[in-house]
């Protein structure tokens, strides 16, 4: 699926940036973005809340 696509992009140092939707549900189980193994520095350059809770937060790869 694209999320291991993500993860392998990312391992390459193919990926500028990262752009995440946050919606406020509960889970109880689900798969990790990244791998622990995986190190990635990002640095925060915009976010935005909206009157539904979401929340985007676009982070770029330092």
């Amino acid at each position: 699926g694209s999320g291991t696509i993500v993860q392998q992009l990312t391992a390459a140092g193919l990926l500028d940036d990262f752009v995440f939707n946050l919606t406020p549900t509960v889970l109880t189980q689900g798969k990790p973005q990244f791998k622990q193994d995986t190190k990635v520095d990002f640095e925060l350059v915009e976010s935005r809340t909206f009157p539904t809770g979401n929340v985007i937060l676009h982070y770029q790869v330092k």
